[in-house]
């Protein structure tokens, strides 16, 4: 299984569109709401994305989701065993300008989903 995770985040218009047809594959994160996908494509006119989950018996299944195109603001590539989010600059960094290089230990993940 490739370690690339893919962050995808719809514009809010999107998500009210959608609705409760999108909920169970929506993440909460420091970025907002987003689909954590093992695989997309943007090649057409639908957005495609693949995600996993488990099944009533609790064997792994493979969901594609496709959207129009028009609805993803963004895509975040995530290596698995990385961090995923948003750091605050230390106050003296700040002040001088400069953006201090990101840890692991200074960044949340989303939870990954399963394999």
């Amino acid at each position: 299984m490739n370690d690339l995770r893919y962050a995808v985040f719809l514009f809010p218009s999107a998500l009210t569109e959608l609705g409760a047809a999108l909920d169970p594959y929506l993440q909460d994160g420091p970025g907002g709401r987003h689909v954590l996908c093992s695989e997309i494509d943007s090649g057409g006119a639908l957005f495609e994305m693949k995600v996993h989950g488990l099944n009533e018996q609790g064997g792994v299944l493979e969901l594609e989701l496709m959207v129009p195109v028009g609805m993803v603001k963004l895509v975040i590539a995530v290596q698995q065993d990385a961090r995923f989010g948003f750091v605050r600059k230390p106050k003296s960094l700040a002040a001088a300008g400069e953006a201090p290089a990101a840890t692991p230990s200074e960044v949340s993940l989303p939870a990954a989903p399963v394999d």
